[in-house]
């Protein structure tokens, strides 16, 4: 059973992406799509173009009126991405519908690449000052041996690391969030190879279960209360 939702939750998206061989086949299903699609995300935005990338693997986007919510589409990717998380369960509702919308009208017989991915905004100062001397961000665990000064808050730290388990690879990274005024905690987690749509259902648990684990191994204890709604 999936955990209950963080009351001060900071997570700000949740994705998960799909990644296929590129399929023109998927241009002329794009108008069925969309319309079966657009009771729930009636808003169709087109990117711009991008020097250096294929505008054709450029996802356009269907949105909700509030565009807290959209589907993108690609002629090797398809993706459903939220602001409004609204647990685990309910998110796999969400995608699972999107995505029966797609395979209804274009075979996707294998997926490169399979991704489910968590972004959180952590504040830039939060608790003790002193006790989070040496730590890489005082909502986290995460030090550096024989360092010393206390975060700043004007400086967000930058860090990058990769973990695997069994076939799941998830990236971690610890950027500045200057959109939001904070930290940005992003895990990405993963899994490449030639996998068939039966495999999907259990990816998206077990790559839940990794970034849930991952997350609440690198909080405080006092930013866990804080997320819980105890302090």
């Amino acid at each position: 059973m999936a955990s209950p939702i963080l009351p001060n939750s900071p997570l700000v998206e949740v994705v998960c992406e799909l990644r296929f061989p590129g399929d023109l086949a998927l241009l002329g299903a794009w108008g069925a799509i969309q319309a079966e699609l657009r009771d729930e995300y009636p808003s169709l935005f087109v990117p711009a173009a991008v020097a250096g990338t294929a505008p054709m693997l450029q996802p356009l986007q269907l949105a909700r009126e509030d565009h807290k919510r959209k589907v993108m589409l690609a002629i090797n990717s398809f993706a459903v991405s939220t602001h409004q998380y609204e647990g685990f369960d309910a998110f796999v509702q969400t995608f699972q519908r999107a995505y029966d919308v797609l395979a209804r009208h274009c075979v996707v017989p294998r997926f490169t690449r399979m991704g489910l991915r968590y972004t959180n905004v952590l504040p830039h100062d939060f608790g003790d000052a002193d006790a989070a001397a040496g730590s890489l961000h005082p909502c986290l665990k995460l030090r550096l041996t024989g360092w010393s000064p206390s975060p700043s808050a004007s400086e967000a730290p930058q860090l990058v690391y990769v973990a695997q388990r069994s076939s799941l690879d998830l990236r971690l990274s610890l950027l500045a969030a200057p959109e939001h005024a904070g930290t940005k905690l992003d895990l990405d987690c993963s899994e490449t190879g030639d996998a068939t749509p039966e495999r999907m259902p259990a990816f998206l648990t077990a790559a839940h279960a990794f970034i849930e684990e991952t997350f609440l191994s690198l909080i405080t204890d006092e930013y866990h209360r804080y997320l819980e709604g105890r302090e």
